[in-house]
């Protein structure tokens, strides 16, 4: 992804691509005046050479992100991963980091997970309509990164 204006970053993406070669490329977007937010955009296979359909945000960031973990750089973007489903080889899945409220002052990440169904695979849909979205956040899969990032807290203090 590319901002012609220069104004938004994209960084950590992930891709996968259907068995129709419709594309879900997720991502971190931040900004000056944006904290870093999970992302994703869609491209289905009919749609024009090197373009992607409006990007969606799956989770705006909600603080200001900055730890070190005992380096020099502000470390960002472990947590980016796209899939296809293997139930169908049309819906796609992915997660994406994005800066979270922050605790005793402390920078949080939390990863949200997002489910984008494929349009073509709606009886009677033209394809031609922005890609449907649901957020979902798989609690099993929460659970686990919280314990994670409490482990690399505890690491790292």
């Amino acid at each position: 992804l590319d901002d012609p204006g220069g104004s938004l970053f994209y960084a950590f993406p992930s891709i996968a691509v259907n068995q129709n070669d419709e594309m879900l490329l997720g991502c971190s977007r931040f900004s000056a005046s944006q904290y870093a937010s999970a992302n994703y955009a869609y491209r289905l296979a009919t749609d024009p050479l090197g373009t992607l359909r409006d990007e969606g945000v799956l989770k705006a960031g909600e603080a200001p992100y900055y730890k070190t973990y005992s380096g020099t750089e502000n470390r960002w973007g472990d947590y980016s991963h796209s899939v296809v489903d293997p139930v169908d080889d049309l819906t796609m899945w992915t997660i994406q980091e994005y800066a979270s409220a922050q605790v005793s002052g402390q920078s949080r990440w939390g990863t949200w997970w997002g489910r984008i169904s494929s349009p073509t695979a709606v009886p009677g849909h033209s394809g031609a309509g922005l890609a449907l979205l649901s957020v979902l956040l798989a609690a099993a899969a929460a659970a686990t990164l919280r314990r994670r990032r409490a482990a690399i807290d505890r690491e790292s203090a």
